[in-house]
């Protein structure tokens, strides 16, 4: 799955390792990776991919964890 696109495979499972390939991956986007991850999931919403968008709040919120981790 390319990072650039925004619809996610009604075929793609939400796994650890999907979505730690995607927190990863949206690190080159700093403390806004989370922004990032939010406005793909709103993207996806509003065009229809409900589980485009399911899976980007799954994203988001690891980052989420992820970043909380740090601050501890």
């Amino acid at each position: 799955m390319a990072m650039t696109a925004n619809r996610v495979s009604s075929t793609e499972t939400t796994t650890p390792a999907n979505l730690e390939s995607f927190v990863r991956a949206l690190q080159v986007y700093g403390d806004l990776a989370g922004s990032e991850a939010i406005t793909r999931a709103l993207v996806a919403e509003r065009t229809g991919d409900r589980a485009g968008a399911i899976f980007w709040l799954d994203v988001f919120s690891e980052v989420v964890r992820d970043q909380a981790k740090q601050t501890i």
